[in-house]
């Protein structure tokens, strides 16, 4: 049937008559998301550290950078992690108020840093450079985060999770401490302390282990700059459940590991914090494509499909490894299935998508579903090969609607100089 036995393989959250009508009216390929998967998910984030009194979860908008999609998230509960001015911009249209963002750049430009301060979002300091920047200013943020990143290997038992060399985010325990040193002159008594160090991550221990990380940090600044500590973020990562050719790992598991390790450590009662987008999203989108062609004799052993949708419309899949399921609108037989391959029309070599998958028989002018596309799909639909941008579409009671129109030709060429 599929390449995930646990995944729901080859159902789909809405009827294939509505796939069919939107297809004959809408260029494909197209993405779709469940409103009722992405809310379901979202309350059991909640009620997984319902524990933790002062748990929030912020949903990375660059995951899903749809206004539909974050007002989704705003309504469940969720705030929205921003990490460039234009999120920030595209939060504040979608609806978000001050403390429903947090704003975590790695290198904002003073506008960005003015704007945060100026209307109170709470803001995390990822270098010591952004942190002479930011006290520049007049004002500072109410809340402010520091990112921790550890100077040694990340181990969860005999094995390596996280290799820590050429490290991108964060601070080591030095240049943390010299940091709260400098916002401590400046009046700022405590500060939250983050860490994201990877994704895709499916070991449930891992963000036990970033708390007892943290808290190791946080004593070091405790006790050297006398600065006390808010609340722990531990990041996203947490693999979504159709990326995955195992067991998925479930958020109530990840929720009990941070749990007891919390009661270990005796921060039961201290805000934790995630970001998880993958998590949140993936398993609620879809990517729509047509089939175009099929060549029979790939690699002599399956036909190799060549569907309307290139990688670029599932880039962090292919660019990862991910896995991901697929499914044939309006066909669920399972008998007289067959291996295939399918690929991109894209003139590029690494235009493919997976090696073998077992469907029903295909044709020119099938639809076919790619399930998982919820996360880093849509957002990251790019026009490599001039191909335009997608449509995106929210289910919702029935209903399909227009969160993003499908790109035009005058859309393409409006910002080109010719």
């Amino acid at each position: 049937m599929g390449r995930d036995p646990y995944y729901e393989a080859d159902n789909l959250f809405l009827p294939d008559p509505l796939i069919d009508d939107l297809a004959a009216r809408e260029r494909t390929p197209f993405y779709l998301y469940d409103a009722q998967g992405i809310r379901d998910t979202s309350g059991k984030i909640f009620e997984a550290f319902s524990w933790n009194p002062g748990f929030r979860q912020y949903f990375p908008v660059k995951a899903a950078n749809v206004p539909g999609v974050l007002k989704l998230m705003l309504e469940s509960g969720q705030g929205l992690l921003c990490t460039s001015g234009l999120e920030l911009e595209l939060a504040r249209r979608t609806g978000a108020c001050t403390q429903q963002i947090l704003f975590a750049p790695i290198c904002p430009t003073e506008q960005d840093l003015m704007r945060a301060a100026e209307e109170d979002i709470p803001t995390v300091i990822d270098s010591e450079q952004m942190a002479k920047d930011l006290l520049k200013l007049e004002k500072l943020p109410t809340q402010l985060g520091l990112r921790y990143h550890p100077e040694k290997n990340v181990e969860v038992g005999a094995r390596i999770v996280v290799r820590t060399e050429g490290r991108k985010f964060g601070m080591d325990t030095l240049e943390l401490v010299k940091v709260a040193r400098l916002l401590k002159a400046r009046g700022v008594c405590a500060v939250g302390l983050h860490c994201h160090l990877k994704g895709g991550v499916d070991n449930a221990r891992y963000w036990g282990k970033l708390l007892q990380l943290l808290h190791v940090a946080a004593q070091r600044i405790r006790e050297k700059a006398k600065v006390e500590i808010a609340y722990y973020n531990l990041g996203g990562g947490l693999i979504s459940p159709s990326c995955t050719d195992t067991r998925p790992l479930q958020i109530e598991t990840v929720a009990e590991y941070v749990h007891t390790c919390a009661q270990q450590l005796d921060l039961a009662l201290v805000p934790v914090q995630t970001e998880f987008g993958r998590y949140a999203v993936g398993p609620h989108g879809i990517l729509i494509s047509g089939v175009r062609l099929i060549k029979p004799f790939y690699e002599e052993i399956r036909p190799l499909v060549i569907l309307d949708a290139g990688i670029n419309k599932i880039m962090r899949h292919v660019g990862n490894h991910m896995q991901f399921h697929v499914s044939v609108v309006g066909r669920r037989e399972t008998a007289g299935r067959r291996f295939y391959s399918l690929a991109g029309p894209l003139s590029d070599h690494l235009d493919k998508m997976a090696n073998k998958y077992m469907l029903p028989e295909l044709h020119p002018g099938d639809l076919v579903a790619l399930h998982g596309a919820g996360a880093y799909c849509a957002s990251l639909d790019a026009n490599y090969a001039s191909t335009l941008k997608s449509a995106v579409y929210l289910y919702e009671d029935g209903i399909l609607r227009c969160l993003r129109r499908s790109e035009t030709e005058e859309d393409y060429f409006s910002h080109m100089v010719f």
